[in-house]
């Protein structure tokens, strides 16, 4: 028997046995949506279960590509949430409330101190550091 997603609108075809075992529940192959079908009367079907599928001959199955989509698979629906029982809480005194402080900034520090040098400024620093100690070992050392 034939099946189209109401979703997607993917037709495929499930026998009637798979589907009364499933109870009517289907997932789409393409879009993975979960939908059910109504189960057919067992009149008739009972053959399909006995008979074998047929066998594909050895050069069709060489010839057909493996198919990019996925086979279509049967769920059971999934049950609903159970509510969650309240727990009961332990008493707790409460705190006693504290009288408000008042504003006050923050004390006043040198920006140098609190932020790290990035790798240039302190490559900076340890050229200038060079620079200025090279000026010092050749003025001061010749006096």
């Amino acid at each position: 028997m034939k099946l189209k997603c109401p979703k997607c609108g993917k037709v495929t075809e499930v026998s009637a046995v798979e589907l009364r075992k499933q109870r009517g529940n289907v997932v789409c192959p393409r879009c993975l949506a979960v939908f059910k079908e109504p189960v057919p009367a067992s009149a008739g079907d009972d053959d399909e279960a006995l008979t074998p599928p047929p066998v594909p001959s050895p050069r069709r199955a060489a010839a057909s590509a493996p198919s990019r989509h996925r086979p279509i698979s049967f769920v059971a629906p999934p049950e609903p949430p159970r509510p969650r029982a309240r727990q009961p809480q332990p008493y707790r005194q409460p705190r006693p409330s504290r009288p408000p402080r008042a504003a006050t900034p923050p004390p006043l520090r040198p920006r140098s101190h609190t932020t790290p040098l990035s790798y240039w400024g302190c490559l900076g620093y340890s050229a200038l550091a060079t620079i200025v100690f090279f000026l010092l070992y050749i003025f001061v050392g010749k006096l």
